[in-house]
């Protein structure tokens, strides 16, 4: 795993705590959970506080590394994309 090189200032966190308090009452959530890269728990809320965050690191490691290849397919859909809609536009219409 790597290391988590995150430093957060004390307003900030505060910040973050409100807003995911907020998104877990609105969504009716049992619990959200910011979790970095790394796997380094960052801020929780809700009913399910103090879940070890070691638990959370693999499935989001796993889920980060295999959202990649599906990001980078979608990147290249839409550059396909544009670039056949700038093809278009210099296409005589007839």
């Amino acid at each position: 795993m790597l290391q988590s090189q995150l430093v957060m200032r004390e307003e900030d966190f505060t910040k973050i705590q409100a807003v995911i308090q907020r998104l877990t009452r609105d969504a009716n959530a049992k619990g959200i959970y910011i979790v970095d890269k790394a796997g380094q728990l960052i801020a929780e809320a809700g009913e399910m506080l103090g879940i070890d965050s070691t638990s959370l690191a693999l499935p989001v490691d796993q889920a980060m590394c295999s959202a990649q290849p599906q990001r980078r397919t979608l990147q290249r859909g839409r550059q396909t994309t544009r670039r056949m809609r700038k093809l278009r536009q210099r296409l005589p219409i007839e």
